[in-house]
This record gives structure tokens, sequence and C-alpha cells, in this order.
């Protein structure tokens, strides 16, 4: 029985037909978590301070293919980062909207596909009122289990620079690791 069910599977996914084609519209998101080594220097009195902090984020995100295997969406993003030392940066939540642009360099005929993503980060709430400017990149793999649905695999880095009414000026550089699931819905004719 186990057989025939990896037959099965392995027979669907290789006639299946991703929907990133233009105008179809992409519904998911993703979880990530990252170790973060942070060092910050005042412009005040010189003096720097070295954290690391883990960091669970979670990325609903919705997006339309404008053409085939190119996509424009938004992504929502609730960040919750833990210190992990007593005199460094508190726990802390950001929420934040990101557009992105989003590319497919294999054709849609395929199970699995390669995938590259370029985002800003617009935060809603910014726990130390810091000028704040997040740039990102992902890059990864997605298997498509049908048309409809993927499951990606992807490598995310963020830099992040900010210049606060404290004096405190510094970035984060941070590669994360993440899971996330995509629905592929074609667009209502």
């Amino acid at each position: 029985m186990k057989t025939k069910f990896i037959i099965l599977t392995l027979l669907i996914s290789f006639s299946l037909n991703a929907q990133i084609t233009k105008n179809h519209w992409l519904v998911g998101g993703s979880g990530s978590f990252s170790f973060n080594n942070s060092n910050i220097t005042s412009n005040i009195d010189g003096s720097s301070d070295k954290f690391n902090s883990f960091t669970l984020e979670l990325s609903p995100n919705f997006g339309y293919f404008l053409v085939d295997k190119f996509a424009l969406g938004l992504r929502g993003t609730y960040k919750n980062n833990f210190s992990t030392e007593k005199n460094s940066a508190p726990t802390f939540t950001e929420i934040s909207i990101d557009p992105f642009l989003r590319y497919y360099f294999l054709n849609s005929d395929r199970p699995l596909n390669i995938f590259s993503e370029l985002s800003y980060k617009f935060f809603l709430n910014n726990p130390y009122n810091n000028n704040m400017k997040t740039f990102g990149a992902k890059s990864g793999i997605v298997y498509f289990v049908n048309d409809i649905i993927g499951y990606e695999l992807a490598l995310n880095y963020s830099n992040t620079t900010f210049d606060n009414a404290l004096g405190n000026k510094g970035s984060n550089n941070i590669i994360m690791l993440a899971l996330g699931i995509q629905v592929h819905l074609e667009k209502q004719k």
C-alpha cells in the first residue's frame, strides 16, 4: 500500500502545472526563527554595546502575478524578539507591512521551482522610535504538491539601519531559514 501511494504521488507531481502565471493570486505565509548578534555604537560618548537575541517571525502574505512567474505583493509581519542577556536590549514586538516582488525562475510545469524575492519594511510600531530602514532578500525552493499548494524552504537576508533621537546608530544583518506555504489561486473571470 505504501509503495502504491509513493508511486501515485510521484506520477501526480510530475504532471502538475503550478499557478505562477499571469492573473493568478498568491496567498500564504511563512514562519522563521533567527539568531541575531548586534553591535551598537553611541554618537555621544563613543561607547559600544553588543548583544545576542533570538527572534520568532510570522508573515502572512498575498500577491498577484502581473506577468508569468512575476508577482507583486504585500506581507504583514509580526516579529517577537527575545534577548539572551540581562543588560542588553529588552524583549520587544514589531509589526510591519512589507511590499515585495517575487520571481520564479523555472517554468510552471515543474513540481520543484526556484524563486527570489525583494522587499522593503514599513514599521507600524517601532519599540525604540528609531529611524529604521529594512531591506530584505529571500531565495529558496518551492515544492508544488499539486497545482495550487506549494511548500517553501527559503534563506532570508535582511539589513536594518537605524539612527535614533538618543544618538545611537547602527545596523543589523540577519540571516534566517524560513518554512512557508503558498496557495496559488486563479483569478475569477
